[in-house]
């Protein structure tokens, strides 16, 4: 049978660690405190009492703390013959942890573009795959001027997660401005809690940058009625300098 490396799960990834266990797979799960908040304390003990080998690791943007907690939780790193994940945070961990130590994976390289919504958009142009007009600034100064030049209504949403808690249509330059404008606050869990009261999870509460995209619909109704029926159509992208300075520790040759 197989050896099933699981970096970090979800409340619904734990019955994939328990359908592997059922099956005869032996595993080991490496999970993170900071995403605890991805499921139930229950659910997380439930992870970790089903793998064979399980270890903490203290941030998924560290390549070597992951591959340390491979090592502490005594399985055979070259005994693995798979590493996933089940929690979109620990895809690009996993990824890396694979390349690393020579197991069946996803691509590095491919798992970066695919989280990175400019960078996706932008593999898409190059490649001569329709899609709509976009941009990426890094300034909220920037927003209206992008806005402006590729066409209202946009939508304004994150490049790297949480895309639905702060994602909003706009249809001027004012709306733009305003979507900025909320004071963000931090809950006691260390969630951040934006002015129309949708909760962020913790590292994402540093909106220091932003972009957009154009709605592939000629007015606001058509735009608003796109957005709610296919997201992937109308996407205004907003960047985190936090997140871009730190996307990861480049993984060594094993």
């Amino acid at each position: 049978m197989s050896h099933l490396l699981f970096v970090e799960t979800t409340g619904l990834g734990v019955q994939a660690l328990a359908h592997a266990k059922r099956n005869g797979h032996t595993v080991t799960c490496l999970h993170c405190p900071l995403h605890d908040f991805t499921a139930t304390p229950a659910q997380r003990r439930e992870a970790i009492e089903l793998a064979d080998h399980s270890a903490p690791f203290a941030d998924a943007l560290d390549s070597d703390a992951v591959y340390g907690a491979l090592l502490a939780s005594g399985a055979d790193p070259g005994a693995v013959d798979a590493v996933l994940s089940t929690l979109s945070y620990g895809a690009q961990a996993a990824a890396d942890l694979a390349a690393r130590i020579g197991a069946r994976g996803t691509s590095p390289a491919g798992t970066l573009a695919a989280r990175d919504k400019g960078e996706s958009r932008r593999v898409l142009r190059e490649r001569g795959v329709p899609s709509v007009d976009f941009r990426v600034v890094t300034d909220a100064a920037e927003a209206p001027e992008a806005a402006e030049a590729i066409g209202y209504p946009v939508i304004v949403k994150p490049v790297l997660g949480i895309g639905k808690a702060v994602t909003s249509i706009a249809r001027d330059a004012s709306a733009v401005r305003a979507h900025f404008a909320p004071p963000r606050t931090v809950t006691g869990s260390g969630h951040a809690r934006t002015g129309a009261g949708d909760v962020v999870p913790p590292m994402r509460t540093n909106f220091d940058s932003f972009g957009m995209l154009r709605a592939l619909a000629p007015t606001p109704a058509e735009a608003e009625a796109a957005c709610s029926a296919v997201k992937a159509d109308v996407e205004v992208l907003l960047g985190f300098p936090l997140l871009a300075e730190r996307t990861r520790t480049p993984a060594p040759a094993a």
